[in-house]
């Protein structure tokens, strides 16, 4: 029975060390001319684990998950309308090690291809690992985009915010009637 135990004890030592300094890679690829097509794969340690977001052959989102290159999980994904405010929170304290976007994109309307230019430039380009190319075009009078990147998260590090994100209490909820 103590074998069992120590056993599992160094599995899961053996998972926290792998998490903590191997990232996962998440590739995006999605453009105007063939959107049905867009797609987000992301890795961790390839064969063992993968998934991919897509849109089905009926335009719904979809994601795979594949365990060993088969497929364990297909769940199509829904957008919440309403969210506790820890999403925000989430993102904004997502580390990323890796950051190579290129981006091709213009509107018919110079001031959202502006908005979305000063998006992208939001982006920390604080790391010589960051490559970042972002090309506007102001004098479109089509709408286009075409944009490929690759980024790697830290995966224990995405895991224990998620972890606070879901069990932290959040200061909306706290009730000051009885104070």
């Amino acid at each position: 029975m103590y074998l069992f135990g120590i056993i599992l004890l160094i599995l899961l030592l053996a998972i926290i060390l792998l998490l903590s300094l191997i990232p996962i890679k998440v590739y995006l690829n999605a453009n105007s001319t063939d959107f049905p097509n867009f797609n987000i794969i992301f890795s961790w340690l390839y064969p063992f684990f993968q998934g991919k977001i897509y849109f089905n052959e009926n335009s719904i989102i979809t994601l795979n998950i594949y365990f060993f290159k088969k497929l364990f999980k297909t769940k199509p994904l829904t957008i919440k309308r309403h969210s506790n405010g820890n999403a925000s929170d989430f993102i904004k304290n997502c580390r990323l090690n890796i950051i190579d976007l290129k981006t091709h994109y213009g509107f018919s309307d110079p001031s959202i291809t502006g908005f979305i230019c000063g998006i992208i430039n939001t982006i920390p380009i604080n790391s010589f690992k960051n490559n970042i190319l972002n090309y506007p075009d102001f004098t479109t009078d089509t709408t286009y985009f075409d944009t490929t990147g690759i980024i790697e998260i830290n995966m224990f590090y995405l895991l224990t915010q998620l972890v606070k994100s879901r069990f932290h209490t959040s200061s909306k909820n706290i009730s000051y009637a009885n104070k």
